[in-house]
């Protein structure tokens, strides 16, 4: 599916371009005259993916040229499990949780971290919901820290987020686990910067919003 959207945005940039050159009369309307810009091709080609990888992001274009909006970095929130412990039947206490998104215009791809441990997106993406929202989605692997794997079995799960805001502010959603355990995700601390762990993430400075 990115594959297949990310042909079609620079299939997209290099018609406009085209469309573009036969209104201004640089080159006819002839379907044999498109040798006239084979040899800009290349060019146009570097252009489009320089545009899905980074470009798209330049704050102006959004929200009335892109839509989708760029949560790519580090976020810094809090994580509501709704687990109870049968032995006491107390609920866990809230704890912090940290996420890095790495974004392109069709593709994103999250890390989830906590002090017990680690989850890698499998599968996932940024999309509009039919109520118009967008939501950052993703089905995961979880590690466990080697301490914790006794009690903590590497696992399987789920979240989507909402996402509020034009830049986004916070994001807020629910998680699934194939371990039967669910709870609560809300985030509001953000950071340009990528985090590759857990401490790494606990030493960045956040601000509230995105940038």
């Amino acid at each position: 599916m990115a594959g297949e959207l990310r042909n079609w945005a620079v299939m997209s940039v290099v018609g406009v371009i085209w469309l573009t050159l036969v209104v201004v009369g640089a080159v006819g309307r002839d379907i044999h005259q498109l040798s006239t810009i084979a040899d800009v091709v290349p060019i146009l080609l570097i252009l489009a993916g320089v545009f899905e990888r980074w470009g798209w992001r330049v704050r102006l274009l959004h929200p009335y040229i892109v839509q989708t909006p760029v949560v790519r970095g580090t976020w810094r929130g809090e994580l509501e499990s709704m687990w109870i412990d049968p032995n006491t039947g107390v609920q866990s206490p809230r704890k912090p949780v940290y996420i890095a998104v790495e974004q392109s215009l069709t593709e994103s791809k999250m890390r989830m971290m906590t002090d017990e441990s680690s989850s890698d997106q499998l599968v996932g993406q940024v999309q509009k919901r039919s109520n118009g929202r967008f939501v950052l989605s993703a089905i995961y692997q979880n590690t466990p820290t080697i301490d914790r794997r006794e009690t903590s079995r590497p696992h399987l799960g789920a979240v989507m987020l909402e996402i509020y805001g034009r830049p986004p502010q916070r994001l807020d959603g629910e998680y699934w686990t194939e371990r039967q355990s669910k709870g609560r995700l809300e985030f509001v601390g953000h950071s340009s910067k990528l985090a590759d762990s857990y401490r790494e993430a606990a030493a960045m400075e956040f601000t509230s919003a995105a940038r």
